[in-house]
């Protein structure tokens, strides 16, 4: 019985914090740029440039590389397992 409500309690605390609604889950309040790599850019390919990051947070902003040999390259395999763009 004591495994039940430790499951239920777990799964409860678990899945209420699975996805953030904001980096490091702080809020919006003073959010001025929230950049995702796994979210707003415009390809999913290993190795892609990335000319325009759109912006994750409440006032919709984006980040915009039009200089070719500056853009950041999009990685599909970084180390924390998350993809990730390099610059």
């Amino acid at each position: 019985m004591k495994r039940i409500y430790l499951f239920l309690f777990l799964s409860s605390f678990l899945s209420a914090n699975l996805f953030a609604q904001s980096p490091g889950n702080i809020g919006t309040t003073d959010l001025h740029l929230w950049l995702r790599a796994d979210a707003g850019i415009a390809t999913s390919n290993q190795g892609d440039p990335v000319e325009t990051w759109e912006d994750q947070g409440p006032l919709g902003n984006h980040a915009t590389q039009t200089d070719p040999a500056a853009q950041p390259i999009f990685n599909t395999k970084p180390l924390n397992e998350n993809p990730a763009l390099y610059f």
